[in-house]
């Protein structure tokens, strides 16, 4: 069988030109025969393409074990950087990983959470510069995002939040207590620091509770002088709400008590005293000693409710201890409030005129008042 020494295809001994590759053919048959040497050459080709392809496989094997290998090196260098909070280079780390193997999950997972933690650094760092309440809401909001995060590093980072969030409570707290804070500020103020749960805290909630008992003491013992018993026992209790442990506190409320007992006795006496006199006059006197002249319901410049009024004695001898009972109204004729107040200056003689006033500083839905009736006037004759 005769073959073409170009391409090696099988040839007729008659044919001049190759019909594959068209070279032209050697006339001397002979030299159309191929040497078995170039045969077995051919053979060998499909060996040496699979071990080209055994040696290229091997070495992209090789190559991507090699990028593996650098990513997880970059990788644990980056979870140090976190353990050590130095996130701007674990964040260089990371995406260095990501560049040796960009399908690595565990990688683009530390990539999210150390630009959170990035993002809360600079939150903790510059809360002086926000508010109150805007850093409270984004160290809150952090710690929400933090919360789908384990680890070491997360430990660390949710420590950090909590500590700034006790320092932003805290200058809060300590702001509210400059100039003079009032009783309600003072009030409020104390949920707040005993709500911090740290050290600095539980001390000023203990000085702002000393405050508070130290004004509903004083408070209370002026109203006690005045013998506005209600007002200074209402003080009193609202004061235990804050510092029910307070022996000073508890032992004027049972000295308010024994106070108004003793003086609604004494009262009593008095008042018998007075109508036997007033009966005893009435004819002279016709049956009333006072004439009310003016009563109103007004305002001060804070909007508490005022009463205010005139009276003018009537009787032919001197009155005194005058006690006016009203009652505050709304417009549906309802009674909001009843009070006792006295008249000064203490005595009146015949024809002259006595006044009294009172502001009502804790009076309920105070914007509803109407109007002020008096129910009974009351006074003493020596």
């Amino acid at each position: 069988m005769a073959y073409c020494p170009y391409c090696g295809s099988i040839t007729k001994t008659d044919e001049l030109f190759c019909i594959q590759c068209g070279e032209k053919l050697p006339a001397d048959i002979d030299s159309r025969e191929i040497p078995s040497k170039r045969y077995f050459r051919f053979i060998y080709i499909p060996i040496i393409v699979a071990l080209l392809s055994t040696i290229g496989c091997t070495s992209y094997y090789f190559y991507l074990q090699s990028q593996t290998k650098q990513a997880n090196a970059a990788y644990e260098k980056a979870e140090n950087y976190l353990l050590d909070e130095d996130y701007q280079e674990a964040l260089v780390e990371i995406e260095t990983a990501l560049d040796h193997n960009s399908n690595f999950p565990a990688a683009q997972e530390l990539q999210k959470f150390t630009e959170l933690a990035l993002t809360l650094k600079d939150t903790i760092e510059n809360k002086e510069e926000n508010s109150y309440q805007d850093a409270l809401i984004e160290i809150n909001q952090g710690k929400k995002e933090l919360s789908s995060y384990s680890g070491e590093a997360v430990i660390q980072l949710t420590d950090q939040l909590d500590t700034s969030r006790k320092e932003i409570q805290l200058e809060k707290v300590k702001k509210k207590l400059e100039d003079e804070p009032s009783i309600q500020t003072l009030q409020t103020t104390l949920w707040e620091a005993e709500g911090i749960q740290d050290p600095e805290a539980i001390e000023i909630a203990a000085s702002i509770r000393e405050q508070i008992i130290a004004y509903s003491s004083t408070t209370a013992n002026q109203l006690l002088q005045e013998n506005q018993f209600t007002e200074a026992r209402s003080i009193v209790a609202s004061g235990l709400q804050y510092a029910p442990d307070s022996e000073k506190l508890s032992s004027l409320k049972t000295t308010i008590e024994k106070e108004k007992t003793a003086f609604e006795t004494a009262q009593e006496k008095r008042i018998e005293q007075a109508l036997t006199a007033v009966e005893a006059e009435r004819d002279l006197n016709n049956n009333d000693a006072v004439e009310l002249t003016n009563a109103e319901l007004g305002e001060d410049d804070q909007g508490n409710i005022i009463i205010f009024g005139e009276i003018k004695s009537v009787a032919t001898i001197p009155i005194n201890s005058i006690a006016i009972t009203y009652n505050i109204i709304d417009k549906e004729d309802n009674i909001m409030e009843t009070n006792e107040i006295y008249v000064y200056p203490e005595t009146l003689y015949p024809d002259e005129v006595g006044k009294f006033d009172h502001t009502h500083y804790d009076l309920m839905d105070k914007d509803n008042a109407f109007d002020v009736k008096i129910e009974t006037i009351k006074w003493f004759i020596d």
